[in-house]
């Protein structure tokens, strides 16, 4: 739910148990996780088991829709935030652009 106390410039949808893939552009292997939430400049994230990124890393995302009848959708992002510490970890990235659908 929107929140104004949030001082966000969008409102964020609640996406949780959407599958998201995120790789290091100089990567082959994507890594998946569960999209938690998502913007127009940006997404929430959780991983299990915990892997290593940290703020400022750029990554290519994937995140898959719900229904087959809509493409994916293919960004670049950079994280923002992270928790450390935490299982399963929440990491929060902002859209830096995006990518056409093939």
């Amino acid at each position: 739910m929107y929140n104004v106390s949030d001082n966000r410039d969008h409102r964020r949808m609640n996406a949780q148990g959407a599958a998201v893939r995120v790789r290091l552009p100089s990567q082959e292997r994507w890594l998946e996780g569960e999209l938690r939430d998502l913007s127009a400049t940006g997404f929430s994230m959780h991983f299990t088991p915990i892997h290593l990124f940290g703020e400022g890393m750029q990554l290519d995302v994937i995140i898959e829709p719900g229904l087959p009848l809509t493409p994916p959708l293919q960004a670049v992002a950079e994280v923002v935030r992270l928790a450390l510490g935490e299982t399963p970890q929440h990491i929060a990235c902002r859209f830096i652009s995006f990518v056409e659908n093939q």
